[in-house]
C-alpha cells in the first residue's frame, strides 16, 4: 500500500511539474526565447550555397561579436548562436548538430566555467527547453540531473512568468529581450549604453573547483562528427577583464594548459589576446561594450582568416584587419 501511495504521489508531482512547465503561458518576448529565432537562422540557411560561419558559446558570443564585420571580410554568412552560459557547453554543441553542413566553419568559444561546473548547464537549460521541447530527446542523464537540480527555482520562475502574462506586465528590460538581437543573432541592445564595468559578476564563484575533462571530451567528440561531414571546427577564447584574469590566473592557466594538451579541435587564438581593460565590459565579465566588441571581432578575424587559415582550409583573402 505504501509503495502504491508513493507511486501515485510521484506521478502527481511529475504531472504538476509538466503542467507548470508547459501549461503556464511563456514569455515570447524574453531574452531566452531568442533561441527560436537562432534556430530559424540555421534552418533557413541549410539550402543556401553560401558557406556559413556558426559561432557557438554563451553570452560572451551574443554580446561580444560583430557578425557583419566578419561577413564583410570573409564573404561567409555568419550565424551567432550565443545566448547563455547556463545552457551548458554540451547543449550548445548538440543544439547545432542537426543544422550544420559541409563547408561550414564552426567556431567554439566557451566560457571558463564550462570547464568546471557548467558543462551540463544551469537553470538556463530549463528555460531554453521551454521553447525547444523537441531537444529533450538529445539530453543525457547528467543534463537531466542538472534540470532536476534547478527545478524548484525554475518552477517559481515559470509561475512568476505566468502571473506577468495574466497581469499584462511587459518586459521593460533595456538589454535582455528577444528583439535585442539583429538578423545575424548578435545582441545589439547594449551598444549605446555607457560602460560602467562588470559590476559584481565574477568568472568563478569560488576557488578550489575541479577541472572537468568532460568539457574537452565533448568538444573532441563534436569535432569528430564534424570532420566526417566535411565541416571545419576551431576553438577560440572568450574576452575577460584584466582584473579577473589576474584574480583567477590559477584556474585560467589550468584551462589553457589542459586545452593545449588534450583538445583535438584546432586552437586559433591565444588567451592573452582576449584580455581587455575592465572598462570595456557592460554589466558582466563576458559582455563587451561597443569598443571592446569591435576590437575583439578584429582579433578573431585575424586569428581565423589570417594567422591560422590553413587549420580550417580557408582559401579566401588573408589580409590583416586593423
Amino acid at each position: 500500500m505504501l509503495i502504491k501511495k508513493m507511486c501515485i504521489m510521484a506521478f502527481a508531482i511529475i504531472i504538476s511539474v509538466f503542467m507548470i512547465w508547459f501549461g503556464v503561458p511563456k514569455d515570447e518576448t524574453s531574452y531566452i526565447s531568442a533561441i527560436i529565432d537562432k534556430h530559424n537562422l540555421l534552418a533557413d540557411s541549410m539550402d543556401d550555397r553560401t558557406p556559413r560561419i556558426i559561432l557557438i558559446g554563451g553570452s560572451n558570443v551574443a554580446f561580444g561579436i560583430d557578425s557583419h564585420m566578419i561577413e564583410d571580410y570573409s564573404d561567409y554568412d555568419v550565424i551567432n548562436m550565443g545566448l547563455s552560459l547556463g545552457a551548458g557547453l554540451k547543449f550548445m554543441l548538440s543544439d547545432v548538430e542537426n543544422y550544420i553542413k559541409q563547408d561550414d566553419i564552426v567556431v567554439i568559444i566557451p566560457e571558463f566555467r564550462h570547464f568546471y561546473d557548467m558543462l551540463n548547464g544551469a537553470m538556463s537549460l530549463n528555460q531554453i527547453l521551454t521553447y525547444t521541447p523537441r531537444e529533450f530527446i538529445d539530453l543525457d542523464y547528467k543534463q537531466w540531473l542538472t534540470i532536476a537540480e534547478h527545478m524548484p527555482r525554475f518552477l517559481r520562475y515559470r509561475i512568476y512568468e505566468g502571473l506577468k502574462s495574466v497581469l499584462n506586465i511587459e518586459n521593460n528590460d533595456e538589454i535582455y529581450y528577444r528583439d535585442a538581437f539583429d538578423s545575424n543573432g548578435d545582441l545589439i541592445s547594449h551598444l549605446e549604453i555607457e560602460s560602467e564595468g562588470f559590476g559584481s559578476t565574477r568568472l568563478f564563484d569560488e576557488k578550489g573547483l575541479v577541472f572537468d575533462v568532460g568539457a574537452i571530451d565533448t568538444m573532441n567528440q563534436f569535432y569528430e562528427v564534424c570532420n566526417r561531414q566535411g565541416i571545419d571546427v576551431c576553438f577560440s577564447y572568450p574576452p575577460i577583464p584584466v582584473s579577473e584574469y589576474e584574480k583567477w590566473n590559477e584556474l585560467i592557466s589550468e584551462v589553457n594548459q589542459n586545452i593545449n594538451a588534450m583538445l583535438s579541435v584546432p586552437i586559433v587564438s591565444d588567451i592573452e589576446d582576449y584580455i581587455f581593460e575592465d572598462e570595456r565590459f557592460v554589466d558582466s565579465v563576458y559582455h563587451l561594450d561597443r569598443t571592446g566588441r569591435n576590437e575583439r571581432t578584429k582579433r578573431l578575424i585575424n586569428d581565423i582568416f589570417n594567422k591560422n587559415h590553413e587549420m580550417i582550409g580557408y582559401d579566401g583573402k588573408t589580409d590583416t584587419i586593423d
